[in-house]
């Protein structure tokens, strides 16, 4: 894959379909090849007891070229990565009675290891230059989890649970630089929730969790030198309450609400050094999300199902100070939307005629952690119809499409902290496929 880049406003101005003209300089893109294996084993000892084990091997080779020869803090712009991955890990469950009450409880552990072996080279313009990075970064997971779900009553339960993880991370220099390193995460999750099932078209919930997020490995690149890894960055944890409601009316309109609150200690956030033309990342003090999400689905008439959701979300850093010296106590995070709005409309005919309309709006959101850069709102529809045969041993499914059907002009992504303003990613124009 190619990579067109990130464009600055005046850029965005000229010529929407253009690439980054240091992408274009530099041969910016990547290459990707991956193999996986896996086994899962079921097995059931009698109606009440389940043991299911799981293991499997991924193997990957990854070579990209960013755009710059060597960046400030001497990482190479040209990435070989070597990853071997190997996992497993297992559950039991166990379903009894607790006097006169129903009781399910599982207990499960995972285990994963992977070891890569990162070497990073100048960009010269398209051309492998000079080894500036050769380690090898290995990461270790282990986690035990435990689960039980008791019948309070015909129509309200209680669920219970936790898990324990450890992370550890070690990095060795092969240069003989002093790379060489390594770091320890350990959490126990928690959480709790209750649901009561007042009839069929009123089911009430509640829900108190914690959450644990270690840094992945590329989120510990060190921004102060061309190996190692980020000493400073800690794990992101965060405790979360919610309380909903969903359920099912006349056997044909299907409804969701749910409010959450989550305080987020440590988030993980990026940020682009000047100069060096890639992503790092930092901790913000904690932050606050709260939210709404809805969603309503209802068959209009025969064959044709309506669906809508809709997400209102308030995300805000309460204390973060950032490597840059500034304070964003205060300011919301970049890159959520205020307003988030998803219509869909499915028509299926018994002939075997199908069509799918859809349209989703995005409200404006900062780019920036300062809250200076903002991004414009955007509406944007696809529709996709098609005719569908089949027979025992054949299916045959002829279809055309059109994407942003009403050729709107928004960003398909934004990269956020961008440095030099490049925070923009254009979306395609109105495009057809069959």
């Amino acid at each position: 894959a190619d990579d067109p880049g990130g464009l600055n406003a005046r850029e965005l101005e000229e010529d929407r379909r253009q690439a980054a003209p240091r992408n274009l300089l530099y041969n910016a893109g990547e290459a990707l090849d991956q193999q996986s294996l896996g086994l899962a084993f079921r097995k059931k000892f009698g109606a009440n007891r389940e043991l299911m084990l799981r293991n499997y091997y991924v193997q990957r080779d990854f070579t990209n070229r960013l755009p710059f020869d060597v960046n400030s803090n001497g990482q190479g712009g040209s990435v070989d990565l070597d990853r071997k991955v190997a996992g497993l890990g297992g559950n039991f469950t166990w379903t009894s009675e607790l006097g006169s009450h129903s009781n399910q409880l599982v207990i499960g552990f995972d285990y994963d290891a992977q070891r890569d072996h990162r070497q990073r080279f100048a960009n010269n313009q398209g051309v492998l230059g000079d080894l500036t990075t050769n380690q090898d970064e290995d990461v270790t997971t282990t986690g035990l989890y435990l689960q039980d779900v008791l019948s309070l009553s015909d129509s309200a339960t209680l669920t219970l649970g936790g898990r324990f993880d450890e992370v550890k991370y070690k990095v060795t220099d092969r240069t003989g630089v002093s790379g060489t390193g390594q770091r320890t995460f350990r959490e126990f999750s928690p959480m709790a929730g209750i649901n009561w099932t007042v009839r069929d078209a009123v089911n009430l919930y509640a829900n108190i969790s914690s959450s644990f997020d270690p840094p992945a490995t590329t989120e510990l690149a060190n921004p102060d030198g061309p190996t190692g890894f980020n000493q400073d960055l800690e794990s992101q944890t965060a405790t979360n309450y919610e309380l909903g409601m969903k359920g099912l009316i006349t056997g044909s309109l299907r409804y969701e609400v749910a409010l959450f609150h989550i305080d987020v200690k440590d988030e993980i956030v990026p940020f682009e050094l000047e100069g060096s033309g890639q992503s790092f990342f930092e901790n913000a003090g904690s932050s606050t999300r709260d939210g709404l999400e809805a969603s309503l689905s209802m068959e209009l008439a025969r064959g044709l199902i309506g669906t809508a959701t809709y997400t209102w979300s308030d995300f805000v850093f309460d204390e973060f100070r950032g490597v840059d010296g500034q304070n964003y106590d205060g300011n919301r995070i970049p890159g959520i939307p205020e307003q988030l709005f998803n219509i869909d409309l499915s028509w299926s005919h018994d002939s075997g005629f199908f069509t799918t309309w859809d349209a989703l709006y995005v409200g404006s959101f900062f780019a920036d952690n300062a809250n200076e850069v903002k991004t414009e709102d955007y509406l944007v529809s696809n529709l996709r119809t098609g005719f569908r045969w089949g027979s025992e041993k054949w299916l045959f499914e002829p279809f055309i499409g059109v994407n942003n059907l009403f050729d709107k002009k928004y960003m398909a992504n934004i990269r956020l902290n961008a440095s030099f303003g490049r925070y923009y990613e254009p979306a395609p124009e109105r495009n057809i496929y069959g």
